[in-house]
This record gives structure tokens, C-alpha cells and sequence, in this order.
């Protein structure tokens, strides 16, 4: 008898506190929202999202967010509007305990900056996806330019590989091709700097232009590139202190685990 008395003081209690819990989460669904927050990380990049922006996007489907219930927000349309602004990679939307909303979004980062064939310029961010220019602007980004015929589409995505053969290198575009060469270099603390412009000429072999120096650099194709741009950085990092650049017009990298340079009257 007493075991059975105690599993129903137990079984008492247990609806109890449900009851509790559903009567309190009932109150706190009839709350008035009593903030919003706009949280941006912006992953290092420049700002290409504002606060504003997020908000108008919001308001197409709340007028005024602080004259709602807690209740009558939903969370996951939140979430979908403020993603189709083109900048914005993840969104999270969440209400607080004390019934401030809170809309953290984190933002595309772009890497390169493509001027095509047709004219048109546009970003490459780090997951390989297009970009819409930004009216602010986007300083410090790596250059790409030259026969460049792909075009612009907002859906286009191209892949990563850590590592590409002769053989793999032919079947990528050449869009696909520049966005490896951008990750490369992005990830190189001294290429990264040095680096400013990749210039694609007819044969869709790559060239690199640096900051410093009027020297131009033969990448050819993306083909064992990682190992390429190694080379790039150790022979700057070393060479440098030991040679007179300033005698030389090409640096040729496209040969395995060697830098050519070629002088001016060579050429």
C-alpha cells in the first residue's frame, strides 16, 4: 500500500508541474514582444547587411514586431525572409525569457571580385556561390578579369577540391578554376597581400599580378595549385633579400616545384 501511495503522490506531482509548466508557457506566449535585436557577423568581411535592411525584409510580413505576442511570431518565416537577401548566408531567430527577439545572421563572405566578357562584375564568396555587387563597395578583394565568358546567375555554385590533377583541371570551368585560385591564395598569410589581380587569357591559362613589383606570374592552370602558390610564398619570403626583382619580367610557376624567372631583355 505505501509503494502504492507513493507512486501516486509522484504521479500527483508530475501533473502538477506539467500543468505548471503549460499554464506558464501559456502566459509567456500572450507577452508582448519587448525587443528586437539585429545581430550581424560579418565573418571579417566588410558589412554588406545592415540592421535596416534586415528589419524592412521583416516588416513585409509584421508591421510592428513590439506590438506583437510572443505567440504570434513565427520564427522559421523569419528566418526565410531575411534569406533572401542576397548577402546573407545563415539566419537564426530565437525569442529570449524576457520576450526580446533576436535575429542573428551571419554573413556571406566574399573572396574575389569577377569582371566578365559581358561586362558584368560580381563577387565570389567563400563557399563558392555568386554575389550581387554592394552598393558600399568592397575594398581589398582579389581581381579577376580577362576571358571570362561565364556569366552571372544568382543560383551558380562552383565546388571546392583541396587537391587538382592535370586531368581534373581540364574538366572544371574557368569560374570554378578562379574561386580555387581565390581560396589558395586567401589562405596564404603573405599571397593573400602580395596578390592583388588574376588575369585569364585566351588559352584559360592564369596569371597573377602582385602589389609590389611589375613583375606578372605564370600560374598556367589550377592543376597542382596549392604546391604552386607554395612555392610563390617560400621564393618571396627567401628570394627576396637575395635577388633584384627588379631585373626580372615574369616569374613562371607552372613547372613542378621550381620558380623561372625571366629577365627583361629575354623577353
Amino acid at each position: 500500500m505505501k509503494l502504492k501511495y507513493k507512486i501516486l503522490i509522484l504521479l500527483g506531482v508530475a501533473i502538477c508541474i506539467f500543468m505548471l509548466i503549460r499554464l506558464a508557457n501559456s502566459n509567456f506566449r500572450k507577452q508582448k514582444i519587448s525587443q528586437v535585436t539585429v545581430s550581424i557577423n560579418t565573418q571579417g568581411g566588410p558589412e554588406l547587411v545592415t540592421e535596416e535592411e534586415v528589419l524592412f525584409l521583416i516588416s513585409q510580413g509584421y508591421d510592428s514586431l513590439t506590438s506583437r505576442t510572443v505567440g504570434e511570431i513565427d520564427l522559421a518565416w523569419i528566418e526565410n525572409i531575411a534569406k533572401t537577401n542576397p548577402y546573407v548566408q545563415s539566419v537564426d531567430a530565437f525569442i529570449n525569457i524576457d520576450a526580446s527577439l533576436t535575429v542573428s545572421i551571419t554573413q556571406r563572405k566574399p573572396i574575389l571580385r569577377v569582371f566578365n566578357s559581358h561586362n558584368q562584375s560580381f563577387y565570389v564568396d567563400t563557399e563558392g556561390a555568386l554575389m550581387p555587387l554592394n552598393q558600399g563597395g568592397s575594398p581589398g578583394l582579389l581581381i579577376a578579369s580577362g576571358e571570362i565568358d561565364e556569366k552571372y546567375y544568382p543560383s551558380a555554385k562552383y565546388s571546392y577540391f583541396d587537391s587538382i590533377n592535370y586531368n581534373q583541371a581540364q574538366m572544371l570551368s574557368v569560374m570554378n578554376k578562379l574561386y580555387l585560385i581565390s581560396m589558395a591564395i586567401n589562405s596564404d598569410s603573405l599571397l593573400c597581400k602580395l596578390i592583388t589581380q588574376v588575369f585569364v587569357s585566351a588559352k584559360n591559362n592564369f596569371e597573377l599580378i602582385p602589389a609590389i613589383g611589375d613583375q606578372n606570374i605564370l600560374l598556367g592552370d589550377v592543376d597542382e595549385l596549392r604546391t604552386k602558390l607554395k612555392n610563390l610564398s617560400y621564393f618571396y619570403k627567401e628570394g627576396y633579400t637575395i635577388t633584384n626583382f627588379s631585373k626580372y619580367k615574369t616569374f613562371d610557376i607552372r613547372f613542378n616545384n621550381q620558380v623561372v624567372c625571366i629577365k627583361k631583355d629575354e623577353i
